[in-house]
């Protein structure tokens, strides 16, 4: 605004009667009137009597532009390349008379920026000119600021294969495709680096890019984990013993491999063979080798080979007659043979052999006696069976008296039997060994019914001689005779016989074990 007085204007109006009064028809003005205005001075006297002339009054603008936003602190954010600008619409200048649109802003320092710039505060003057041409100048404090996401890139795909242990790592190296920001270098992490079997197949992983600013972005990429790593097994060059069925056949099972994997739990790893795994009674005491084949869940597969002892541990199957019946000769005497007592023994591994506790029958045994028949395969195994052996005179060989004698002091009544001197034989009784089987040491308790000379010896179930326990004279009385073996003496069938100088012989048939 502006506004002038007729005294502005006056430039000594008068009259030849009186004093005059002055009147303009313009006093106020506005940015409407800028530049030349021409006003009307009225000059009236007392009579009424009125004159008028004119002046041309300029109107000018002298007050330069202002801004509020002087000295406050305005933020300039960095595009992705890292450049910034103060904008001039920050100033918001205001005028008197010019429009903010027609005041024009400059800068009498640089308003641009970069990343150099970010985190130091950093002063910007403008200069603020309106239509008149009065101009101002702002001073701005500015912030330059980096907010603008780093650029992530991934590659497409990662292949990473499982250790031995079925653990697998990554590093941001292995998906990080050339990352980059504006401002600089970047930090890099991943959402996953550590796998496991749980893992096998495809996996999105996320790697996370970081400036110096904290802006993010992020990119992801498929990591394939793999298996590579086959079984194995501590059974591996082992040896293992294959035990022949009743039938005399064996296999070797796929669980003796029990094997193990980084990733497959052992009983989803498929065994197979690569050699032949079954054996009959023909492989019994020649090592074999086979071959086992272990495929994991991942097609990872090994070979395992192994060394099998084929052995026959079935009994044999021992079979007698139910009854047999010898006869005493003329000397007091009756033999039999496994012959007589077997009736049809067999054995899943051929043809067994057999003996008898008791081939030998004197006057001694006239009745029934049970004997057992010992069937024996060539692995050593045995088997029993019993047959009642009714030994007859019918010949009268045996003179027998019997005769009782009473004792008036004992309720008991004693029955002797006795025999003409050279059939009186029986002179050893009570046999019994024990343990049976044994692995160490037996022992073998007997009873002399009267003194004779005893001799007692091993053999094993082939006949031979193997040692001699006692060869000796011993008086009426209970004894015990033990045999320890040398370590030499292989596990199996033996018998220990004891003899007397009267012809008498008792065979004991005795299994030895070793654990």
């Amino acid at each position: 605004d502006a506004t002038i007085t007729t005294t502005d204007i006056d430039n000594g109006s008068s009259d030849a009667c009186s004093s005059v009064t002055l009147a303009l028809n313009m006093t106020d003005f506005t940015c409407a009137h800028l530049g030349v205005n021409t006003v009307i001075l009225t000059v009236t006297d007392a009579n009424g009597n009125a004159s008028t002339c004119t002046s041309d009054v300029t109107i000018e603008d002298v007050t330069p532009p202002t801004a509020v936003e002087c000295f406050s602190t305005v933020d300039v954010i960095l595009d992705a390349n890292g450049m910034g600008s103060v904008p001039t619409s920050v100033f918001n200048p205001t005028d008197n008379c010019s429009a903010t649109p027609d005041i024009v802003v400059t800068f009498d320092t640089n308003p641009n920026f970069d990343c150099s710039h970010v985190g130091i505060t950093q002063i910007a003057i403008a200069r603020m000119t309106d239509e008149s041409g009065n101009d101002n100048t702002c001073f701005i404090f500015v912030d330059v600021k980096d907010e603008a996401a780093p650029n992530a890139l991934c590659v497409a795909t990662f292949t990473a294969q499982l250790d031995a242990n079925g653990d697998a790592t990554i590093t941001t190296t292995d998906i990080d495709d050339g990352s980059s920001d504006a401002c600089g270098s970047v930090t890099l992490a991943l959402d996953m680096t550590d796998f496991t079997c749980a893992h096998l197949g495809v996996n999105t992983v996320i790697l996370t890019v970081t400036d110096a600013d904290g802006n993010t972005s992020t990119c992801t990429s498929d990591v394939t984990i793999e298996d590579v790593t086959p079984p194995t097994s501590a059974e591996c060059l082992s040896t293992i013993d294959v035990i022949l069925d009743a039938n005399g056949m064996g296999s070797v099972p796929t669980s003796v491999f029990n094997p193990t994997d980084n990733c497959s739990a052992t009983p989803d790893i498929v065994v197979t063979f690569d050699t032949n795994s079954d054996f009959d009674c023909s492989h019994i005491g020649t090592p074999q080798a086979v071959i086992g084949r272990m495929t994991d869940e991942s097609g990872n597969d090994n070979t395992c080979p192994i060394i099998v002892n084929v052995k026959d541990e079935a009994a044999p199957t021992a079979s007698c007659v139910a009854t047999f019946t010898a006869q005493i000769d003329v000397n007091g005497d009756a033999t039999i043979s496994t012959a007589d007592i077997d009736d049809g023994s067999s054995d899943n591994c051929g043809t067994p052999s057999l003996a008898l506790d008791i081939t030998d029958f004197t006057c001694d045994d006239l009745g029934v006696n049970t004997v057992v028949l010992t069937v024996t395969d060539a692995s050593g195994n045995f088997s029993t069976c019993t047959s009642d052996v009714t030994v007859e005179d019918p010949g009268a060989n045996c003179t027998i008296l019997t005769r009782v004698v009473s004792d008036i002091n004992t309720p008991e009544a004693k029955v002797i039997v006795e025999h003409p001197v050279d059939t009186m034989k029986v002179t050893i009784s009570s046999v019994t060994v024990r343990p049976n089987p044994f692995m160490e040491v037996v022992s073998v308790d007997y009873q002399v019914m009267k003194g004779t000379k005893v001799q007692i010896d091993v053999f094993n179930v082939n006949g031979k001689y193997v040692e001699s326990l006692f060869d000796d004279t011993q008086r009426a009385g209970k004894y015990t005779t033990q045999w320890t073996p040398q370590s030499n003496i292989a596990a199996g069938l033996y018998y220990i016989v004891i003899r007397t100088a009267t012809g008498e012989r008792k065979i004991i048939p005795v299994q030895r074990a070793i654990d």
